[in-house]
């Protein structure tokens, strides 16, 4: 953001939307590397485009409905955010009512991951700032989760 606007600052209006994005970031990465992820290695294409096309109709549905009440274009952002959202609990449904051989545990702790990871984000930009506060805030309240979830990763031989 700093950068942004130093540089090029007729961008810097637009930052609201791009941290309205960025909420939903982590969001999107699990049900594309995750969810997707689990579906296609175990054969389940037609549950995969279920979760890919239902996240789709959910994008269309909120940030239409955003855009028809006349919304700032950072709500409309904050309603492509929260569609990752729920594409990822219905992906998680999808997943666990298939026949992936998946522990309800794993995806608890996966999501409870990627809220804390949002929720450093979150307050990272809250306390505003100079951008390195904020990349020491957000890396401070995300490095214990990082950490673990990169020891359970290389505890699966990933």
């Amino acid at each position: 953001e700093y950068l942004v606007a130093a540089h090029i600052p007729a961008y810097a209006a637009a930052l609201p939307i791009v941290r309205a994005l960025t909420l939903g970031l982590p969001f999107w990465v699990a049900t594309h590397v995750v969810i997707v992820g689990t579906l296609q290695s175990y054969g389940l294409v037609r549950h995969q485009l279920g979760v890919e096309l239902g996240g789709v109709a959910i994008v269309i549905a909120l940030c239409t409905a955003a855009l028809l009440s006349h919304q700032p274009l950072w709500i409309v952002a904050t309603a492509g955010s929260v569609a990752a959202v729920f594409t990822l609990i219905i992906g998680a449904l999808v997943v666990f009512r298939s026949e992936a051989p998946t522990g309800m545990r794993s995806a608890l702790v996966f999501a409870l991951f990627s809220a804390i990871q949002g929720a450093a984000l979150l307050a990272a930009v809250l306390l505003g700032g100079h951008w390195l506060r904020q990349t020491l805030v957000y890396a401070a309240i995300s490095l214990v989760p990082t950490l673990l979830a990169a020891r359970r990763a290389r505890a699966h031989g990933w």
